[in-house]
């Protein structure tokens, strides 16, 4: 009875690790990664290319990397689409009424006032998509 239940907890860990490693082979191209190798300091920041069952394939500063599943700790992608720059200027002219008092604190004649407003796009978040190491 034991065997049967160390077996069946072993099957469903290797398909776990399977079905991860699908995620990653669904990524689509160009999609930002950070892929932590065994062993390794940091992480290589790159951009999806390609992978498959042995192999994935990304992009980085440095030209085209492929990297074996075996030598690959984790993946983390950042899934969350690119939303462009915003920039906002509302331009706003003031005339004053005729017969408007001058004094020495005002400048006679119509005013004109700008204001620009950027708005810079936040990324989403990094998730982890594959783990060689079975769940706790």
């Amino acid at each position: 009875m034991k065997r049967i239940a160390l077996l069946l907890l072993t099957a469903t860990a290797c398909l776990a690790a399977d079905d991860s490693w699908a995620k990653v082979r669904e990524l689509k191209h160009g999609v930002e990664l950070r892929v932590y190798e065994v062993n390794a300091k940091e992480p290589i920041r790159a951009t999806f290319d390609r992978a498959s069952d042995e192999s994935l394939v990304v992009i980085t500063k440095d030209g085209q990397v492929s990297i074996l599943k075996e030598d690959i700790e984790r993946v983390d992608c950042r899934r969350g689409e690119r939303r462009p720059l915003v920039k906002e200027t509302k331009v706003d002219r003031k005339i004053p009424p005729k017969g408007a008092e001058v004094t020495s604190n005002t400048i006679p004649g119509a005013t004109t006032s700008v204001k620009t407003r950027v708005d810079l796009p936040s990324k989403a978040a990094f998730e982890t998509i594959y783990d060689r190491k079975p769940a706790k």
